[in-house]
């Protein structure tokens, strides 16, 4: 695989024998453009540059952003530093000749022409100077009032400038000087004629005026505000100044302003990047080896994980820039395409795609290194999907539009009872590290969701456990959840796929099962007794539903246990080992004879598991609160409605060991 890939590097350029570039060269004479082939060197380059100036001896040529000075080498070829069209800066020596001769012919050339215009204006005798001068006095005699005025306007103008000069300059001092270098003015006294201490008539205790006290706290308000006046008057004398200043200093603001700044500089750094891949991908200019690391934790088999080592130029600077990354299975990147495609297909754009996640986008190189195209590969990995989106551009709403679809998906969201929002192009980012993730981790995914749907039936159960509390038992009834849950519908989905189908389909199978058939979770589906007419809302065939419908009913037949023992899991773990009734279809068997019932329940067992209250050690016979006739009674009493409430429910019994 690696000759492969290497080969494929190799023969993706052409001959640099034959290819010529233009090249633009720049200097304070003008500018030249010339064509050079691309395997010529940079000392051809130099002599190309003496000639195109008139032999003019080169100090330096410059090229690339920020311009970098290119030696004169024999060895060095120009396709390796500069590109084609490129513009280079050119350089000449302090002792070159040809430059200073013609800047010496210019100025010569200039004092003559100046000369020739003076002599033929002095030479000419219809000038005209002398009635220009007797007009002027003139017209100064006529009106020496108005010039007066002017004068005036003039002089006031001056003053007022002058000030403002002096203002800028002291608030502009006061915002960069420190405060203990400021001078210190002489603090006003404020005389009044309040009394100072005294002494009291009745116990002859000295007091003071409180007066005073207040008199001083308001002169310290005062003061405090023409403080807060004089500084926010003069903060607005020199914006520049205290914006400066707030990159020095290490409150809030500059903080504030230092962090937008690096981020606008790394958010620009990696949409070049970005380009820089894409483009290395389209010409074929990446080496790309795989290599096995142990990175045991991202690997889906859990072992040695494939990673591939990519190699290429950049679009600005032209260096070489190597990128490790991790190559995702052909299964998986299918899996993952599929989920970013359901979620965000804008994301999927090429470059997006670069941008946001280089090791999906690698790894589609990987398994499809003929292709040139990132589209092209989408359509070989999934091609089942609509990828015309790619050939259009990318709609861009206005605020309104924005806000009306927000709201649009809101009502929806709300009538079908999702919780799920849709991700924009500034959210896709975490999707496609969700989706990746997720794929990685499938066996820890499905027992976090197995926990989840455990927390989601303790919560039933107690929920179950206060209504009874509240309600009369005899007035008991099976309730059956109606919260949408769309992880139970997968689940029951996924027991029977038909061929062909994907993840976007499984997701509009549970979107029309809530919202065209109102089946919300894995126990109202349990309770369908037609399945060819879900079949023919959804496009499935009635095999593929009846499984659905046969792995709601046996995961909820523990559930209903459960409710019907009045969510004591604990009787349900003793009934189903002691007495094998673990179902409503066992434990109405036993209605009649409930007394028998409850003395198989006290006997002891070896057969119990080490984790429920009867064990090996306990050779006594164990009573638990609910193990009375009562009890028992109505337990079997409600089964036995259920199953005539529910057909399907005595299809099922307890296993025997």
């Amino acid at each position: 695989m690696d000759d492969m890939s290497k080969n494929n590097s190799e023969n993706g350029g052409t001959d640099e024998s034959v290819i010529m570039w233009s090249l633009c060269l720049q200097s304070r004479q003008g500018r030249k453009v010339v064509s050079v082939k691309a395997s010529s060197t940079t000392k051809d380059l130099y002599e190309r540059a003496s000639t195109e100036f008139g032999g003019t001896v080169i100090e330096s040529i410059k090229g690339g952003f920020p311009p970098k000075r290119i030696d004169a080498d024999e060895s060095t070829l120009i396709s390796s530093l500069l590109s084609n069209q490129e513009r280079l800066q050119v350089e000449f020596a302090p002792g070159s000749t040809v430059s200073k001769s013609n800047e010496v012919k210019e100025q010569t050339s200039n004092k003559t022409e100046k000369r020739k215009n003076s002599q033929e204006q002095s030479s000419n005798p219809n000038n005209g100077r002398k009635s220009n001068r007797a007009a002027s006095k003139a017209a100064t005699e006529s009106m020496p009032a108005l010039i007066k005025a002017q004068e005036e306007y003039l002089k006031s103008q001056q003053k007022q400038s002058k000030q403002s000069k002096k203002r800028s300059r002291r608030t502009s001092s006061n915002l960069i000087e420190s405060p203990r270098k400021q001078p210190s003015k002489a603090k006003s006294v404020k005389i009044s004629a309040s009394a100072g201490t005294g002494r009291r008539l009745a116990d002859g205790a000295t007091v003071s005026n409180p007066s005073s006290l207040s008199a001083a706290s308001a002169a310290g308000r005062r003061a405090a505000k023409a403080t807060y006046r004089s500084t926010s008057d003069g903060s607005t004398g020199d914006l520049s100044e205290a914006l400066l200043g707030a990159l020095r200093d290490r409150g809030q603001m500059g903080v504030v302003l230092r962090k937008g700044m690096k981020n606008a500089v790394l958010s620009s750094y990696e949409t070049t990047r970005a380009y820089s891949r894409l483009a290395a991908i389209q010409v074929k200019s990446f080496q790309m080896t795989t290599f096995m690391g142990n990175q045991h934790s991202d690997d889906v088999s859990g072992g040695h994980s494939s990673q591939l080592k990519v190699v290429y130029h950049g679009s600005v600077d032209k260096v070489k820039v190597e990128e490790i990354v991790h190559c995702i299975p052909l299964d998986v990147l299918q899996a993952v395409i599929e989920g970013i495609y359901a979620s965000d297909r804008e994301a999927l754009r090429p470059e997006n795609l670069a941008r946001l996640s280089p090791r999906v986008l690698w790894s589609c190189v990987h398994h499809f290194s003929t292709e040139t195209n990132i589209p092209d590969m989408f359509r070989c990995l999934v091609p089942n999907l609509d990828w015309s989106f790619l050939r259009r551009r990318a709609e861009q709403l206005s605020e309104k539009a924005l806000e009306n679809k927000r709201q649009a998906e809101e009502k929806v969201r709300q009538k079908n009872g999702e919780n799920a929002e849709s991700l924009n192009l500034a959210q896709a980012s975490d999707a496609i590290a969700a989706v990746e993730h997720a794929m990685e981790h499938l066996h820890d995914y499905q027992a976090e969701e197995k926990k989840a749907r455990s927390a989601q039936a303790a919560l039933a159960r107690l929920q179950r456990q206060q209504q009874r509390d509240n309600n009369d038992l005899s007035c008991w009834t099976l309730t059956t959840p109606c919260e949408p849950d769309r992880d139970e519908l997968r689940e029951c989905i996924q027991c029977s796929v038909p061929e062909g189908s994907s993840a976007s389909s499984i997701a509009r199978w549970i979107t029309q099962l809530m919202k065209d058939c109102n089946i919300h979770n894995w126990r109202e589906l349990a309770n369908v007794s037609n399945a060819s007419t879900i079949a023919a809302r959804l496009g499935v065939s009635e095999e593929h539903v009846q499984a659905w419908i046969d792995h709601a009913q046996s995961e909820s037949i523990g559930e209903i246990i459960v409710e019907v023992c009045d969510g004591n899991v604990q009787a349900v773990e003793i009934l189903t080992i002691q007495a094998r009734s673990g179902t409503p279809k066992d434990l109405a068997a036993w209605r009649s004879i409930p007394e028998i019932l409850l003395e198989q329940l006290r006997e002891p067992r070896s057969e119990i598991s080490s984790n429920s209250p009867v064990g090996d050690d306990d050779p006594q016979p164990t009573f638990f609160s609910w193990m009375e006739i009562e009890t028992i009674s109505e337990w079997c009493n409600r089964s036995q409605t259920l199953l005539e409430e529910m057909d399907w429910l005595n299809w099922y019994a307890t296993p025997v060991a």
